[in-house]
């Protein structure tokens, strides 16, 4: 985490659980939501295990996959042990409906969990007294207004890339204080906010395993183009996975997938179905 950071989620939680009975007194739900986000591998996940560490608290996980339906959700939610923290993670991997419609809450997520369910166990409805809940997303800007109001999170906390102090920090975890002068010729060559502090981790462990200290400069260009080539992997399959979903939401005219085919007919037509680019540059059907 950055400078501070984890002062700050500590501070807080043992604030939060210290004040049971001024949350009693005032007729205020006791719980306290938090969500960490930010890219992939910037340790959000293990930040909050080693904050339920330092509380003697567990932690209880919650992966809304696809096959995780409403009933499911809400059981997993009535069993999740006493005197553990909830973790729901990646809850913007999962389509939620972003229209302010009450009804629209009761539609199902593309995992299979409604709107309706996850808001309903944030507000409380089946969960403890002195509930203490953290959500993981990458993207914030994919997450319903609904769930990010106070009350459901509290406390939002950007996980980002390596800055100096991190890399420092992270340096001193792996190789004793008689490196301290590769630390500093380190921190130049290393570039700030472009590295994931597990891409970082990983680079450290490697030499430190080997006892590789005094080469460790030397690697960083090596290390600093496996880096990008991950990046551009990345790049591409997100590039190739929203091309997917651009197709098949355009495969229908009222937003909904094409059926699936259930007889040999109906395959042998579906094939028959081939796609053209419009004029307005929009995806759509016609028939070969």
């Amino acid at each position: 985490m950055k400078e501070g950071q984890k002062e700050a989620l500590l501070k807080d939680i043992k604030s939060f659980l210290a004040q049971g009975e001024w949350f009693q007194k005032r007729g205020i739900p006791y719980r306290r939501g938090y969500l960490l986000h930010g890219p992939p591998g910037t340790g959000k996940t293990s930040t909050i295990e080693a904050i339920a560490g330092e509380l003697h608290m567990n932690v209880s996980i919650i992966s809304l996959n696809n096959e995780l339906d409403d009933n499911r959700f809400l059981s997993c939610l009535q069993h999740k042990p006493r005197n553990s923290i909830l973790l729901i993670e990646d809850v913007d991997s999962v389509k939620m409906n972003t229209n302010d419609e009450p009804s629209d809450t009761t539609k199902t997520t593309s995992g299979g969990i409604s709107l309706s369910s996850l808001l309903n166990a944030l507000d409380g409805i089946v969960g403890q007294e002195g509930s203490v809940v953290f959500m993981t997303c990458n993207d914030t800007s994919k997450l319903p207004p609904a769930l990010l109001r106070p009350g459901r999170i509290d406390m939002k906390l950007h996980m980002g890339l390596a800055d100096e102090f991190q890399i420092r920090h992270m340096y001193k975890r792996f190789f004793d204080e008689s490196a301290s002068h590769d630390l500093e010729r380190l921190i130049k060559l290393l570039p700030k906010e472009e590295i994931a502090p597990a891409e970082l981790q990983n680079f450290f462990m490697m030499y430190s395993l080997q006892n590789a200290t005094k080469n460790i400069c030397d690697g960083v260009d090596d290390f600093l183009e496996e880096v990008r080539k991950d990046r551009e992997q990345a790049r591409r399959h997100a590039e190739r996975m929203k091309q997917k979903r651009d197709i098949y939401g355009n495969l229908s005219s009222d937003g909904t997938p094409p059926p699936t085919p259930t007889s040999d007919d109906e395959l042998q037509n579906l094939k028959k179905i081939v796609l053209k680019v419009a004029e307005n540059g929009h995806l759509c059907l016609a028939q070969s």
